[in-house]
């Protein structure tokens, strides 16, 4: 735990960490790859060395941007890259790592929203007054009739108070990400160090435990006739539930989608623009959250003659 520090992987760290974060105000999903390259370092440099670095690296993120933003990455990427690194080095499971990453992700951002104020300003309305008013300011300066004006702002707080409804979903499943993300992408770079660690393997052989998949459609399945039937209010609850499970059942067709792609498309650029096309279609979209639900059934990727 307290070997010598090389002073050039320090100075990658914080460089690349500024980089990624610079990037990841235009790109957010570049947030979720910092999280990595401290696990990886970890490894092999020692927890308390490489802690203190992540620590000057928030430093050095508020001073550069903005003191909040640096001591969000502290606060929500800090404790989940020591309970990362803590399971790999006790050789927990992978559905055990992600389980406990997801739950510290949200636990952390659900503290520093509130501390910040914006739990509050999401309870009491503020939020959507705030956007509101902002939409209305825009839709003054634009060239509109009065008709037209009222029914995009009809349209706009409809989103937005479904996006609302949504937030514990919008929530879990970009946690489930970057969890993801930091346990392949660092134990990836163990293993290639030479460690032997239990992570993830690759996305194309991505597939879902069945028991809580299947539960969870059960207790949708049972949530929604009982809601229909008995009108007990519980759409919010249903609907993201739905989106959370549509989601991770998507991104498991959409692994056996890249398994058979990787298998028969030499081009990249070709895989990619498939991918992208499925992707933007929402029939495509649904498809492959059915074709994630058959694979819980049946290993499609062991279909023979495929």
């Amino acid at each position: 735990m307290y070997r010598k520090i090389q002073g050039l992987r320090v100075l990658k760290l914080l460089l690349y960490s500024v980089l990624l974060v610079m990037g990841g105000l235009f790109v957010p999903i570049l947030f979720a790859f910092i999280p990595a390259m401290f696990l990886s370092e970890m490894r092999f440099q020692g927890v308390l060395p490489i802690s203190g670095v992540f620590v000057g690296a928030c430093a050095l993120i508020g001073l550069l941007t903005d003191p909040l933003l640096g001591l969000t990455i502290l606060t929500v990427m800090g404790p989940l890259i020591l309970i990362l690194d803590y399971c790999m080095r006790t050789d927990r499971s992978v559905d055990t790592t992600m389980a406990l990453g997801t739950l510290l992700f949200l636990v952390s951002l659900g503290f520093i929203m509130y501390r910040t104020g914006t739990y509050q300003a999401i309870e009491s309305g503020e939020l959507m007054k705030n956007f509101s008013a902002v939409q209305g300011e825009i839709l003054q300066r634009a060239s509109l009739t009065e008709a037209e004006q009222a029914r995009l702002a009809m349209t706009f707080k409809t989103t937005m108070n479904r996006a609302m409804d949504l937030l514990p979903a919008f929530f879990l499943l970009p946690g489930l990400v970057v969890v993801y993300l930091s346990y392949r992408i660092s134990g990836r770079n163990m293993r290639i160090g030479g460690e032997k660690v239990i992570c993830p393997g690759p996305f194309f052989l991505m597939h879902l435990p069945r028991v809580p998949v299947l539960i969870s459609v059960g207790l949708l399945g049972t949530a929604l006739a009982m809601n229909y039937f008995m009108a007990l209010g519980i759409e919010p609850y249903i609907l993201n539930g739905l989106v959370v499970v549509v989601s991770l059942l998507a991104c498991q067709g959409m692994s056996i989608v890249n398994f058979y792609l990787l298998r028969f498309v030499p081009s990249p650029f070709l895989r990619g623009l498939i991918m992208f096309f499925v992707l933007v279609v929402p029939v495509g979209q649904m498809g492959l959250a059915a074709l994630g639900l058959i694979d819980q059934f049946i290993d499609v990727r062991s279909i023979e003659g495929a």
